[in-house]
């Protein structure tokens, strides 16, 4: 388990910075993403580099190749590096809300004892407060945050990340099953497009 004792103060003149994609990060986010990675690095057993790594690789194939933490869904409701989605909306009733989602288990982990940084309530709320749903207006540390808390707080036993940051199939099998989780239907297809991405990614910045 991760040490989870805490001592940052966020100060709140400085949220909107953090909040805010254009602006600088401030030390105090930059101090919980790493808290973040090192909970998630040991209750998953694998290394910073296979974390990050592995986090590339989904938002490669999420943003379309573009890596962009400002990246939008074309004609859809999802944003960011990850690719959360927005709550329904008259524009997009289909929406998953997965963003809304991502917010709320980032502020049940942060304020966790035990299997958690045991933070205090104010200070989470703090941090997501200003979030908007459409996760392309917030930094990417922000975003990584998100991502991760999302799933050391999920309610499936696979959805940790130990398998797929060291194997690529049982990588494609957590994302369909778990980050996409769409219809059967559609899984042949998102799987040959996951893969080609897959390769892309390889030929660009190595294995």
């Amino acid at each position: 388990m991760a040490d989870n004792t805490y001592n940052e103060t966020v100060k709140p003149d400085l949220m909107e910075d953090a909040l805010n994609s254009s602006g600088p990060v401030n030390d105090h986010i930059d101090a919980l993403r790493n808290k973040v990675f090192d909970f998630a690095t040991k209750e998953w057993g694998i290394t910073r580099k296979q974390l990050e790594k592995v986090m590339e690789k989904v938002a490669y194939h999420e943003t379309g190749r573009t890596m962009d933490p400002k990246q939008r869904q074309i004609g859809g409701p999802a944003g960011g590096l990850y690719q959360f989605e927005q709550e329904p909306s008259e524009e997009y009733p289909k929406a998953s809300g997965s963003a809304t989602t991502a917010e709320n288990r980032m502020i049940n982990f942060l304020t966790r004892k035990g299997r958690g940084l045991n933070l205090p309530l104010d200070y989470a709320k703090l941090i997501t407060k200003n979030m908007p749903d459409d996760f392309s207006k917030i930094d990417k540390r922000l975003q990584d945050i998100a991502f991760l808390t999302n799933y050391l707080e999920h309610p499936s036993d696979e959805s940790g990340l130990s398998k797929a940051a060291t194997d690529d199939k049982a990588l494609k099998d957590w994302y369909l099953d778990i980050q996409w989780a769409g219809a059967p239907e559609d899984r042949s297809d998102r799987s040959e497009t996951f893969s080609g991405n897959l390769e892309s990614y390889y030929r660009k910045h190595g294995r």
